[in-house]
């Protein structure tokens, strides 16, 4: 099934942890991942499945080399999250969650692929690499927000939480309160951060973590 494709691959390495890289699937791009998830070895192309620990599959070359490109860039970000640590436990809770599935829809290249377990359960993927979660005071993440604001931090994607958003029960009212709102009003409950891993830390490197 696998070469009949006629797959095009390219490999990083040849030994186990290492990362093999299908491109040429066209639309049939998942059932090739779910093969060859159960494919140890095949004759025809001799590829050893067992010897890659992950397995990417593509359309064509171009998208293989755009996604693998975004990919490489996962290497030198970092993604953190700043949270209110006088708030009550389950505001944290609902806060960063929050921050979470916005910055996951902001940025959803850092996000894995999909994995299944031994017995074949299908698991979502997941942000491919740790994000610490720090703690701040309503002044510490005012005073971060506004640098935020700043060229300095362009680059960086950015997601806020305020106590006007929590406050509002639809959508649209929080829209409309945000438009009539100045920014010296909000107070922030919690503020996510992913972009430049070295811009990252000289922002946050100095805050504890929320424990």
């Amino acid at each position: 099934m696998l070469c009949d494709m006629e797959l095009r691959s390219e490999a990083v390495g040849s030994v186990k942890n290492e990362h093999l890289y299908l491109y040429g699937a066209g639309d049939n791009g998942h059932g090739v991942h779910s093969h060859i998830k159960g494919t140890h070895h095949c004759a025809k192309c001799g590829w050893n499945f067992a010897d890659f620990s992950r397995f990417d599959t593509f359309r064509d070359g171009n998208e293989f080399r755009e996604k693998r490109g975004k990919r490489m860039h996962i290497e030198t970000e970092k993604c953190v999250m700043i949270l209110d640590e006088n708030l009550p436990r389950g505001i944290i809770a609902n806060a960063a969650a929050i921050l979470g599935i916005t910055m996951g829809k902001k940025k959803p290249e850092i996000v894995g692929i999909d994995v299944a377990d031994r017995e074949g359960n299908q698991h979502s993927g997941i942000i491919q690499f740790p994000v610490p979660i720090l703690k701040g005071t309503a002044e510490t993440l005012k005073q971060i927000r506004g640098k935020l604001f700043s060229k300095e931090y362009a680059d960086l994607t950015v997601v806020d939480f305020t106590d006007l958003a929590r406050g509002c029960k639809t959508y649209k009212m929080f829209t409309e309160k945000m438009a009539v709102c100045a920014e010296k009003n909000l107070s922030y409950l919690g503020i996510a951060v992913c972009g430049d891993k070295k811009k990252v830390n000289a922002l946050t490197g100095n805050m504890p973590l929320l424990r």
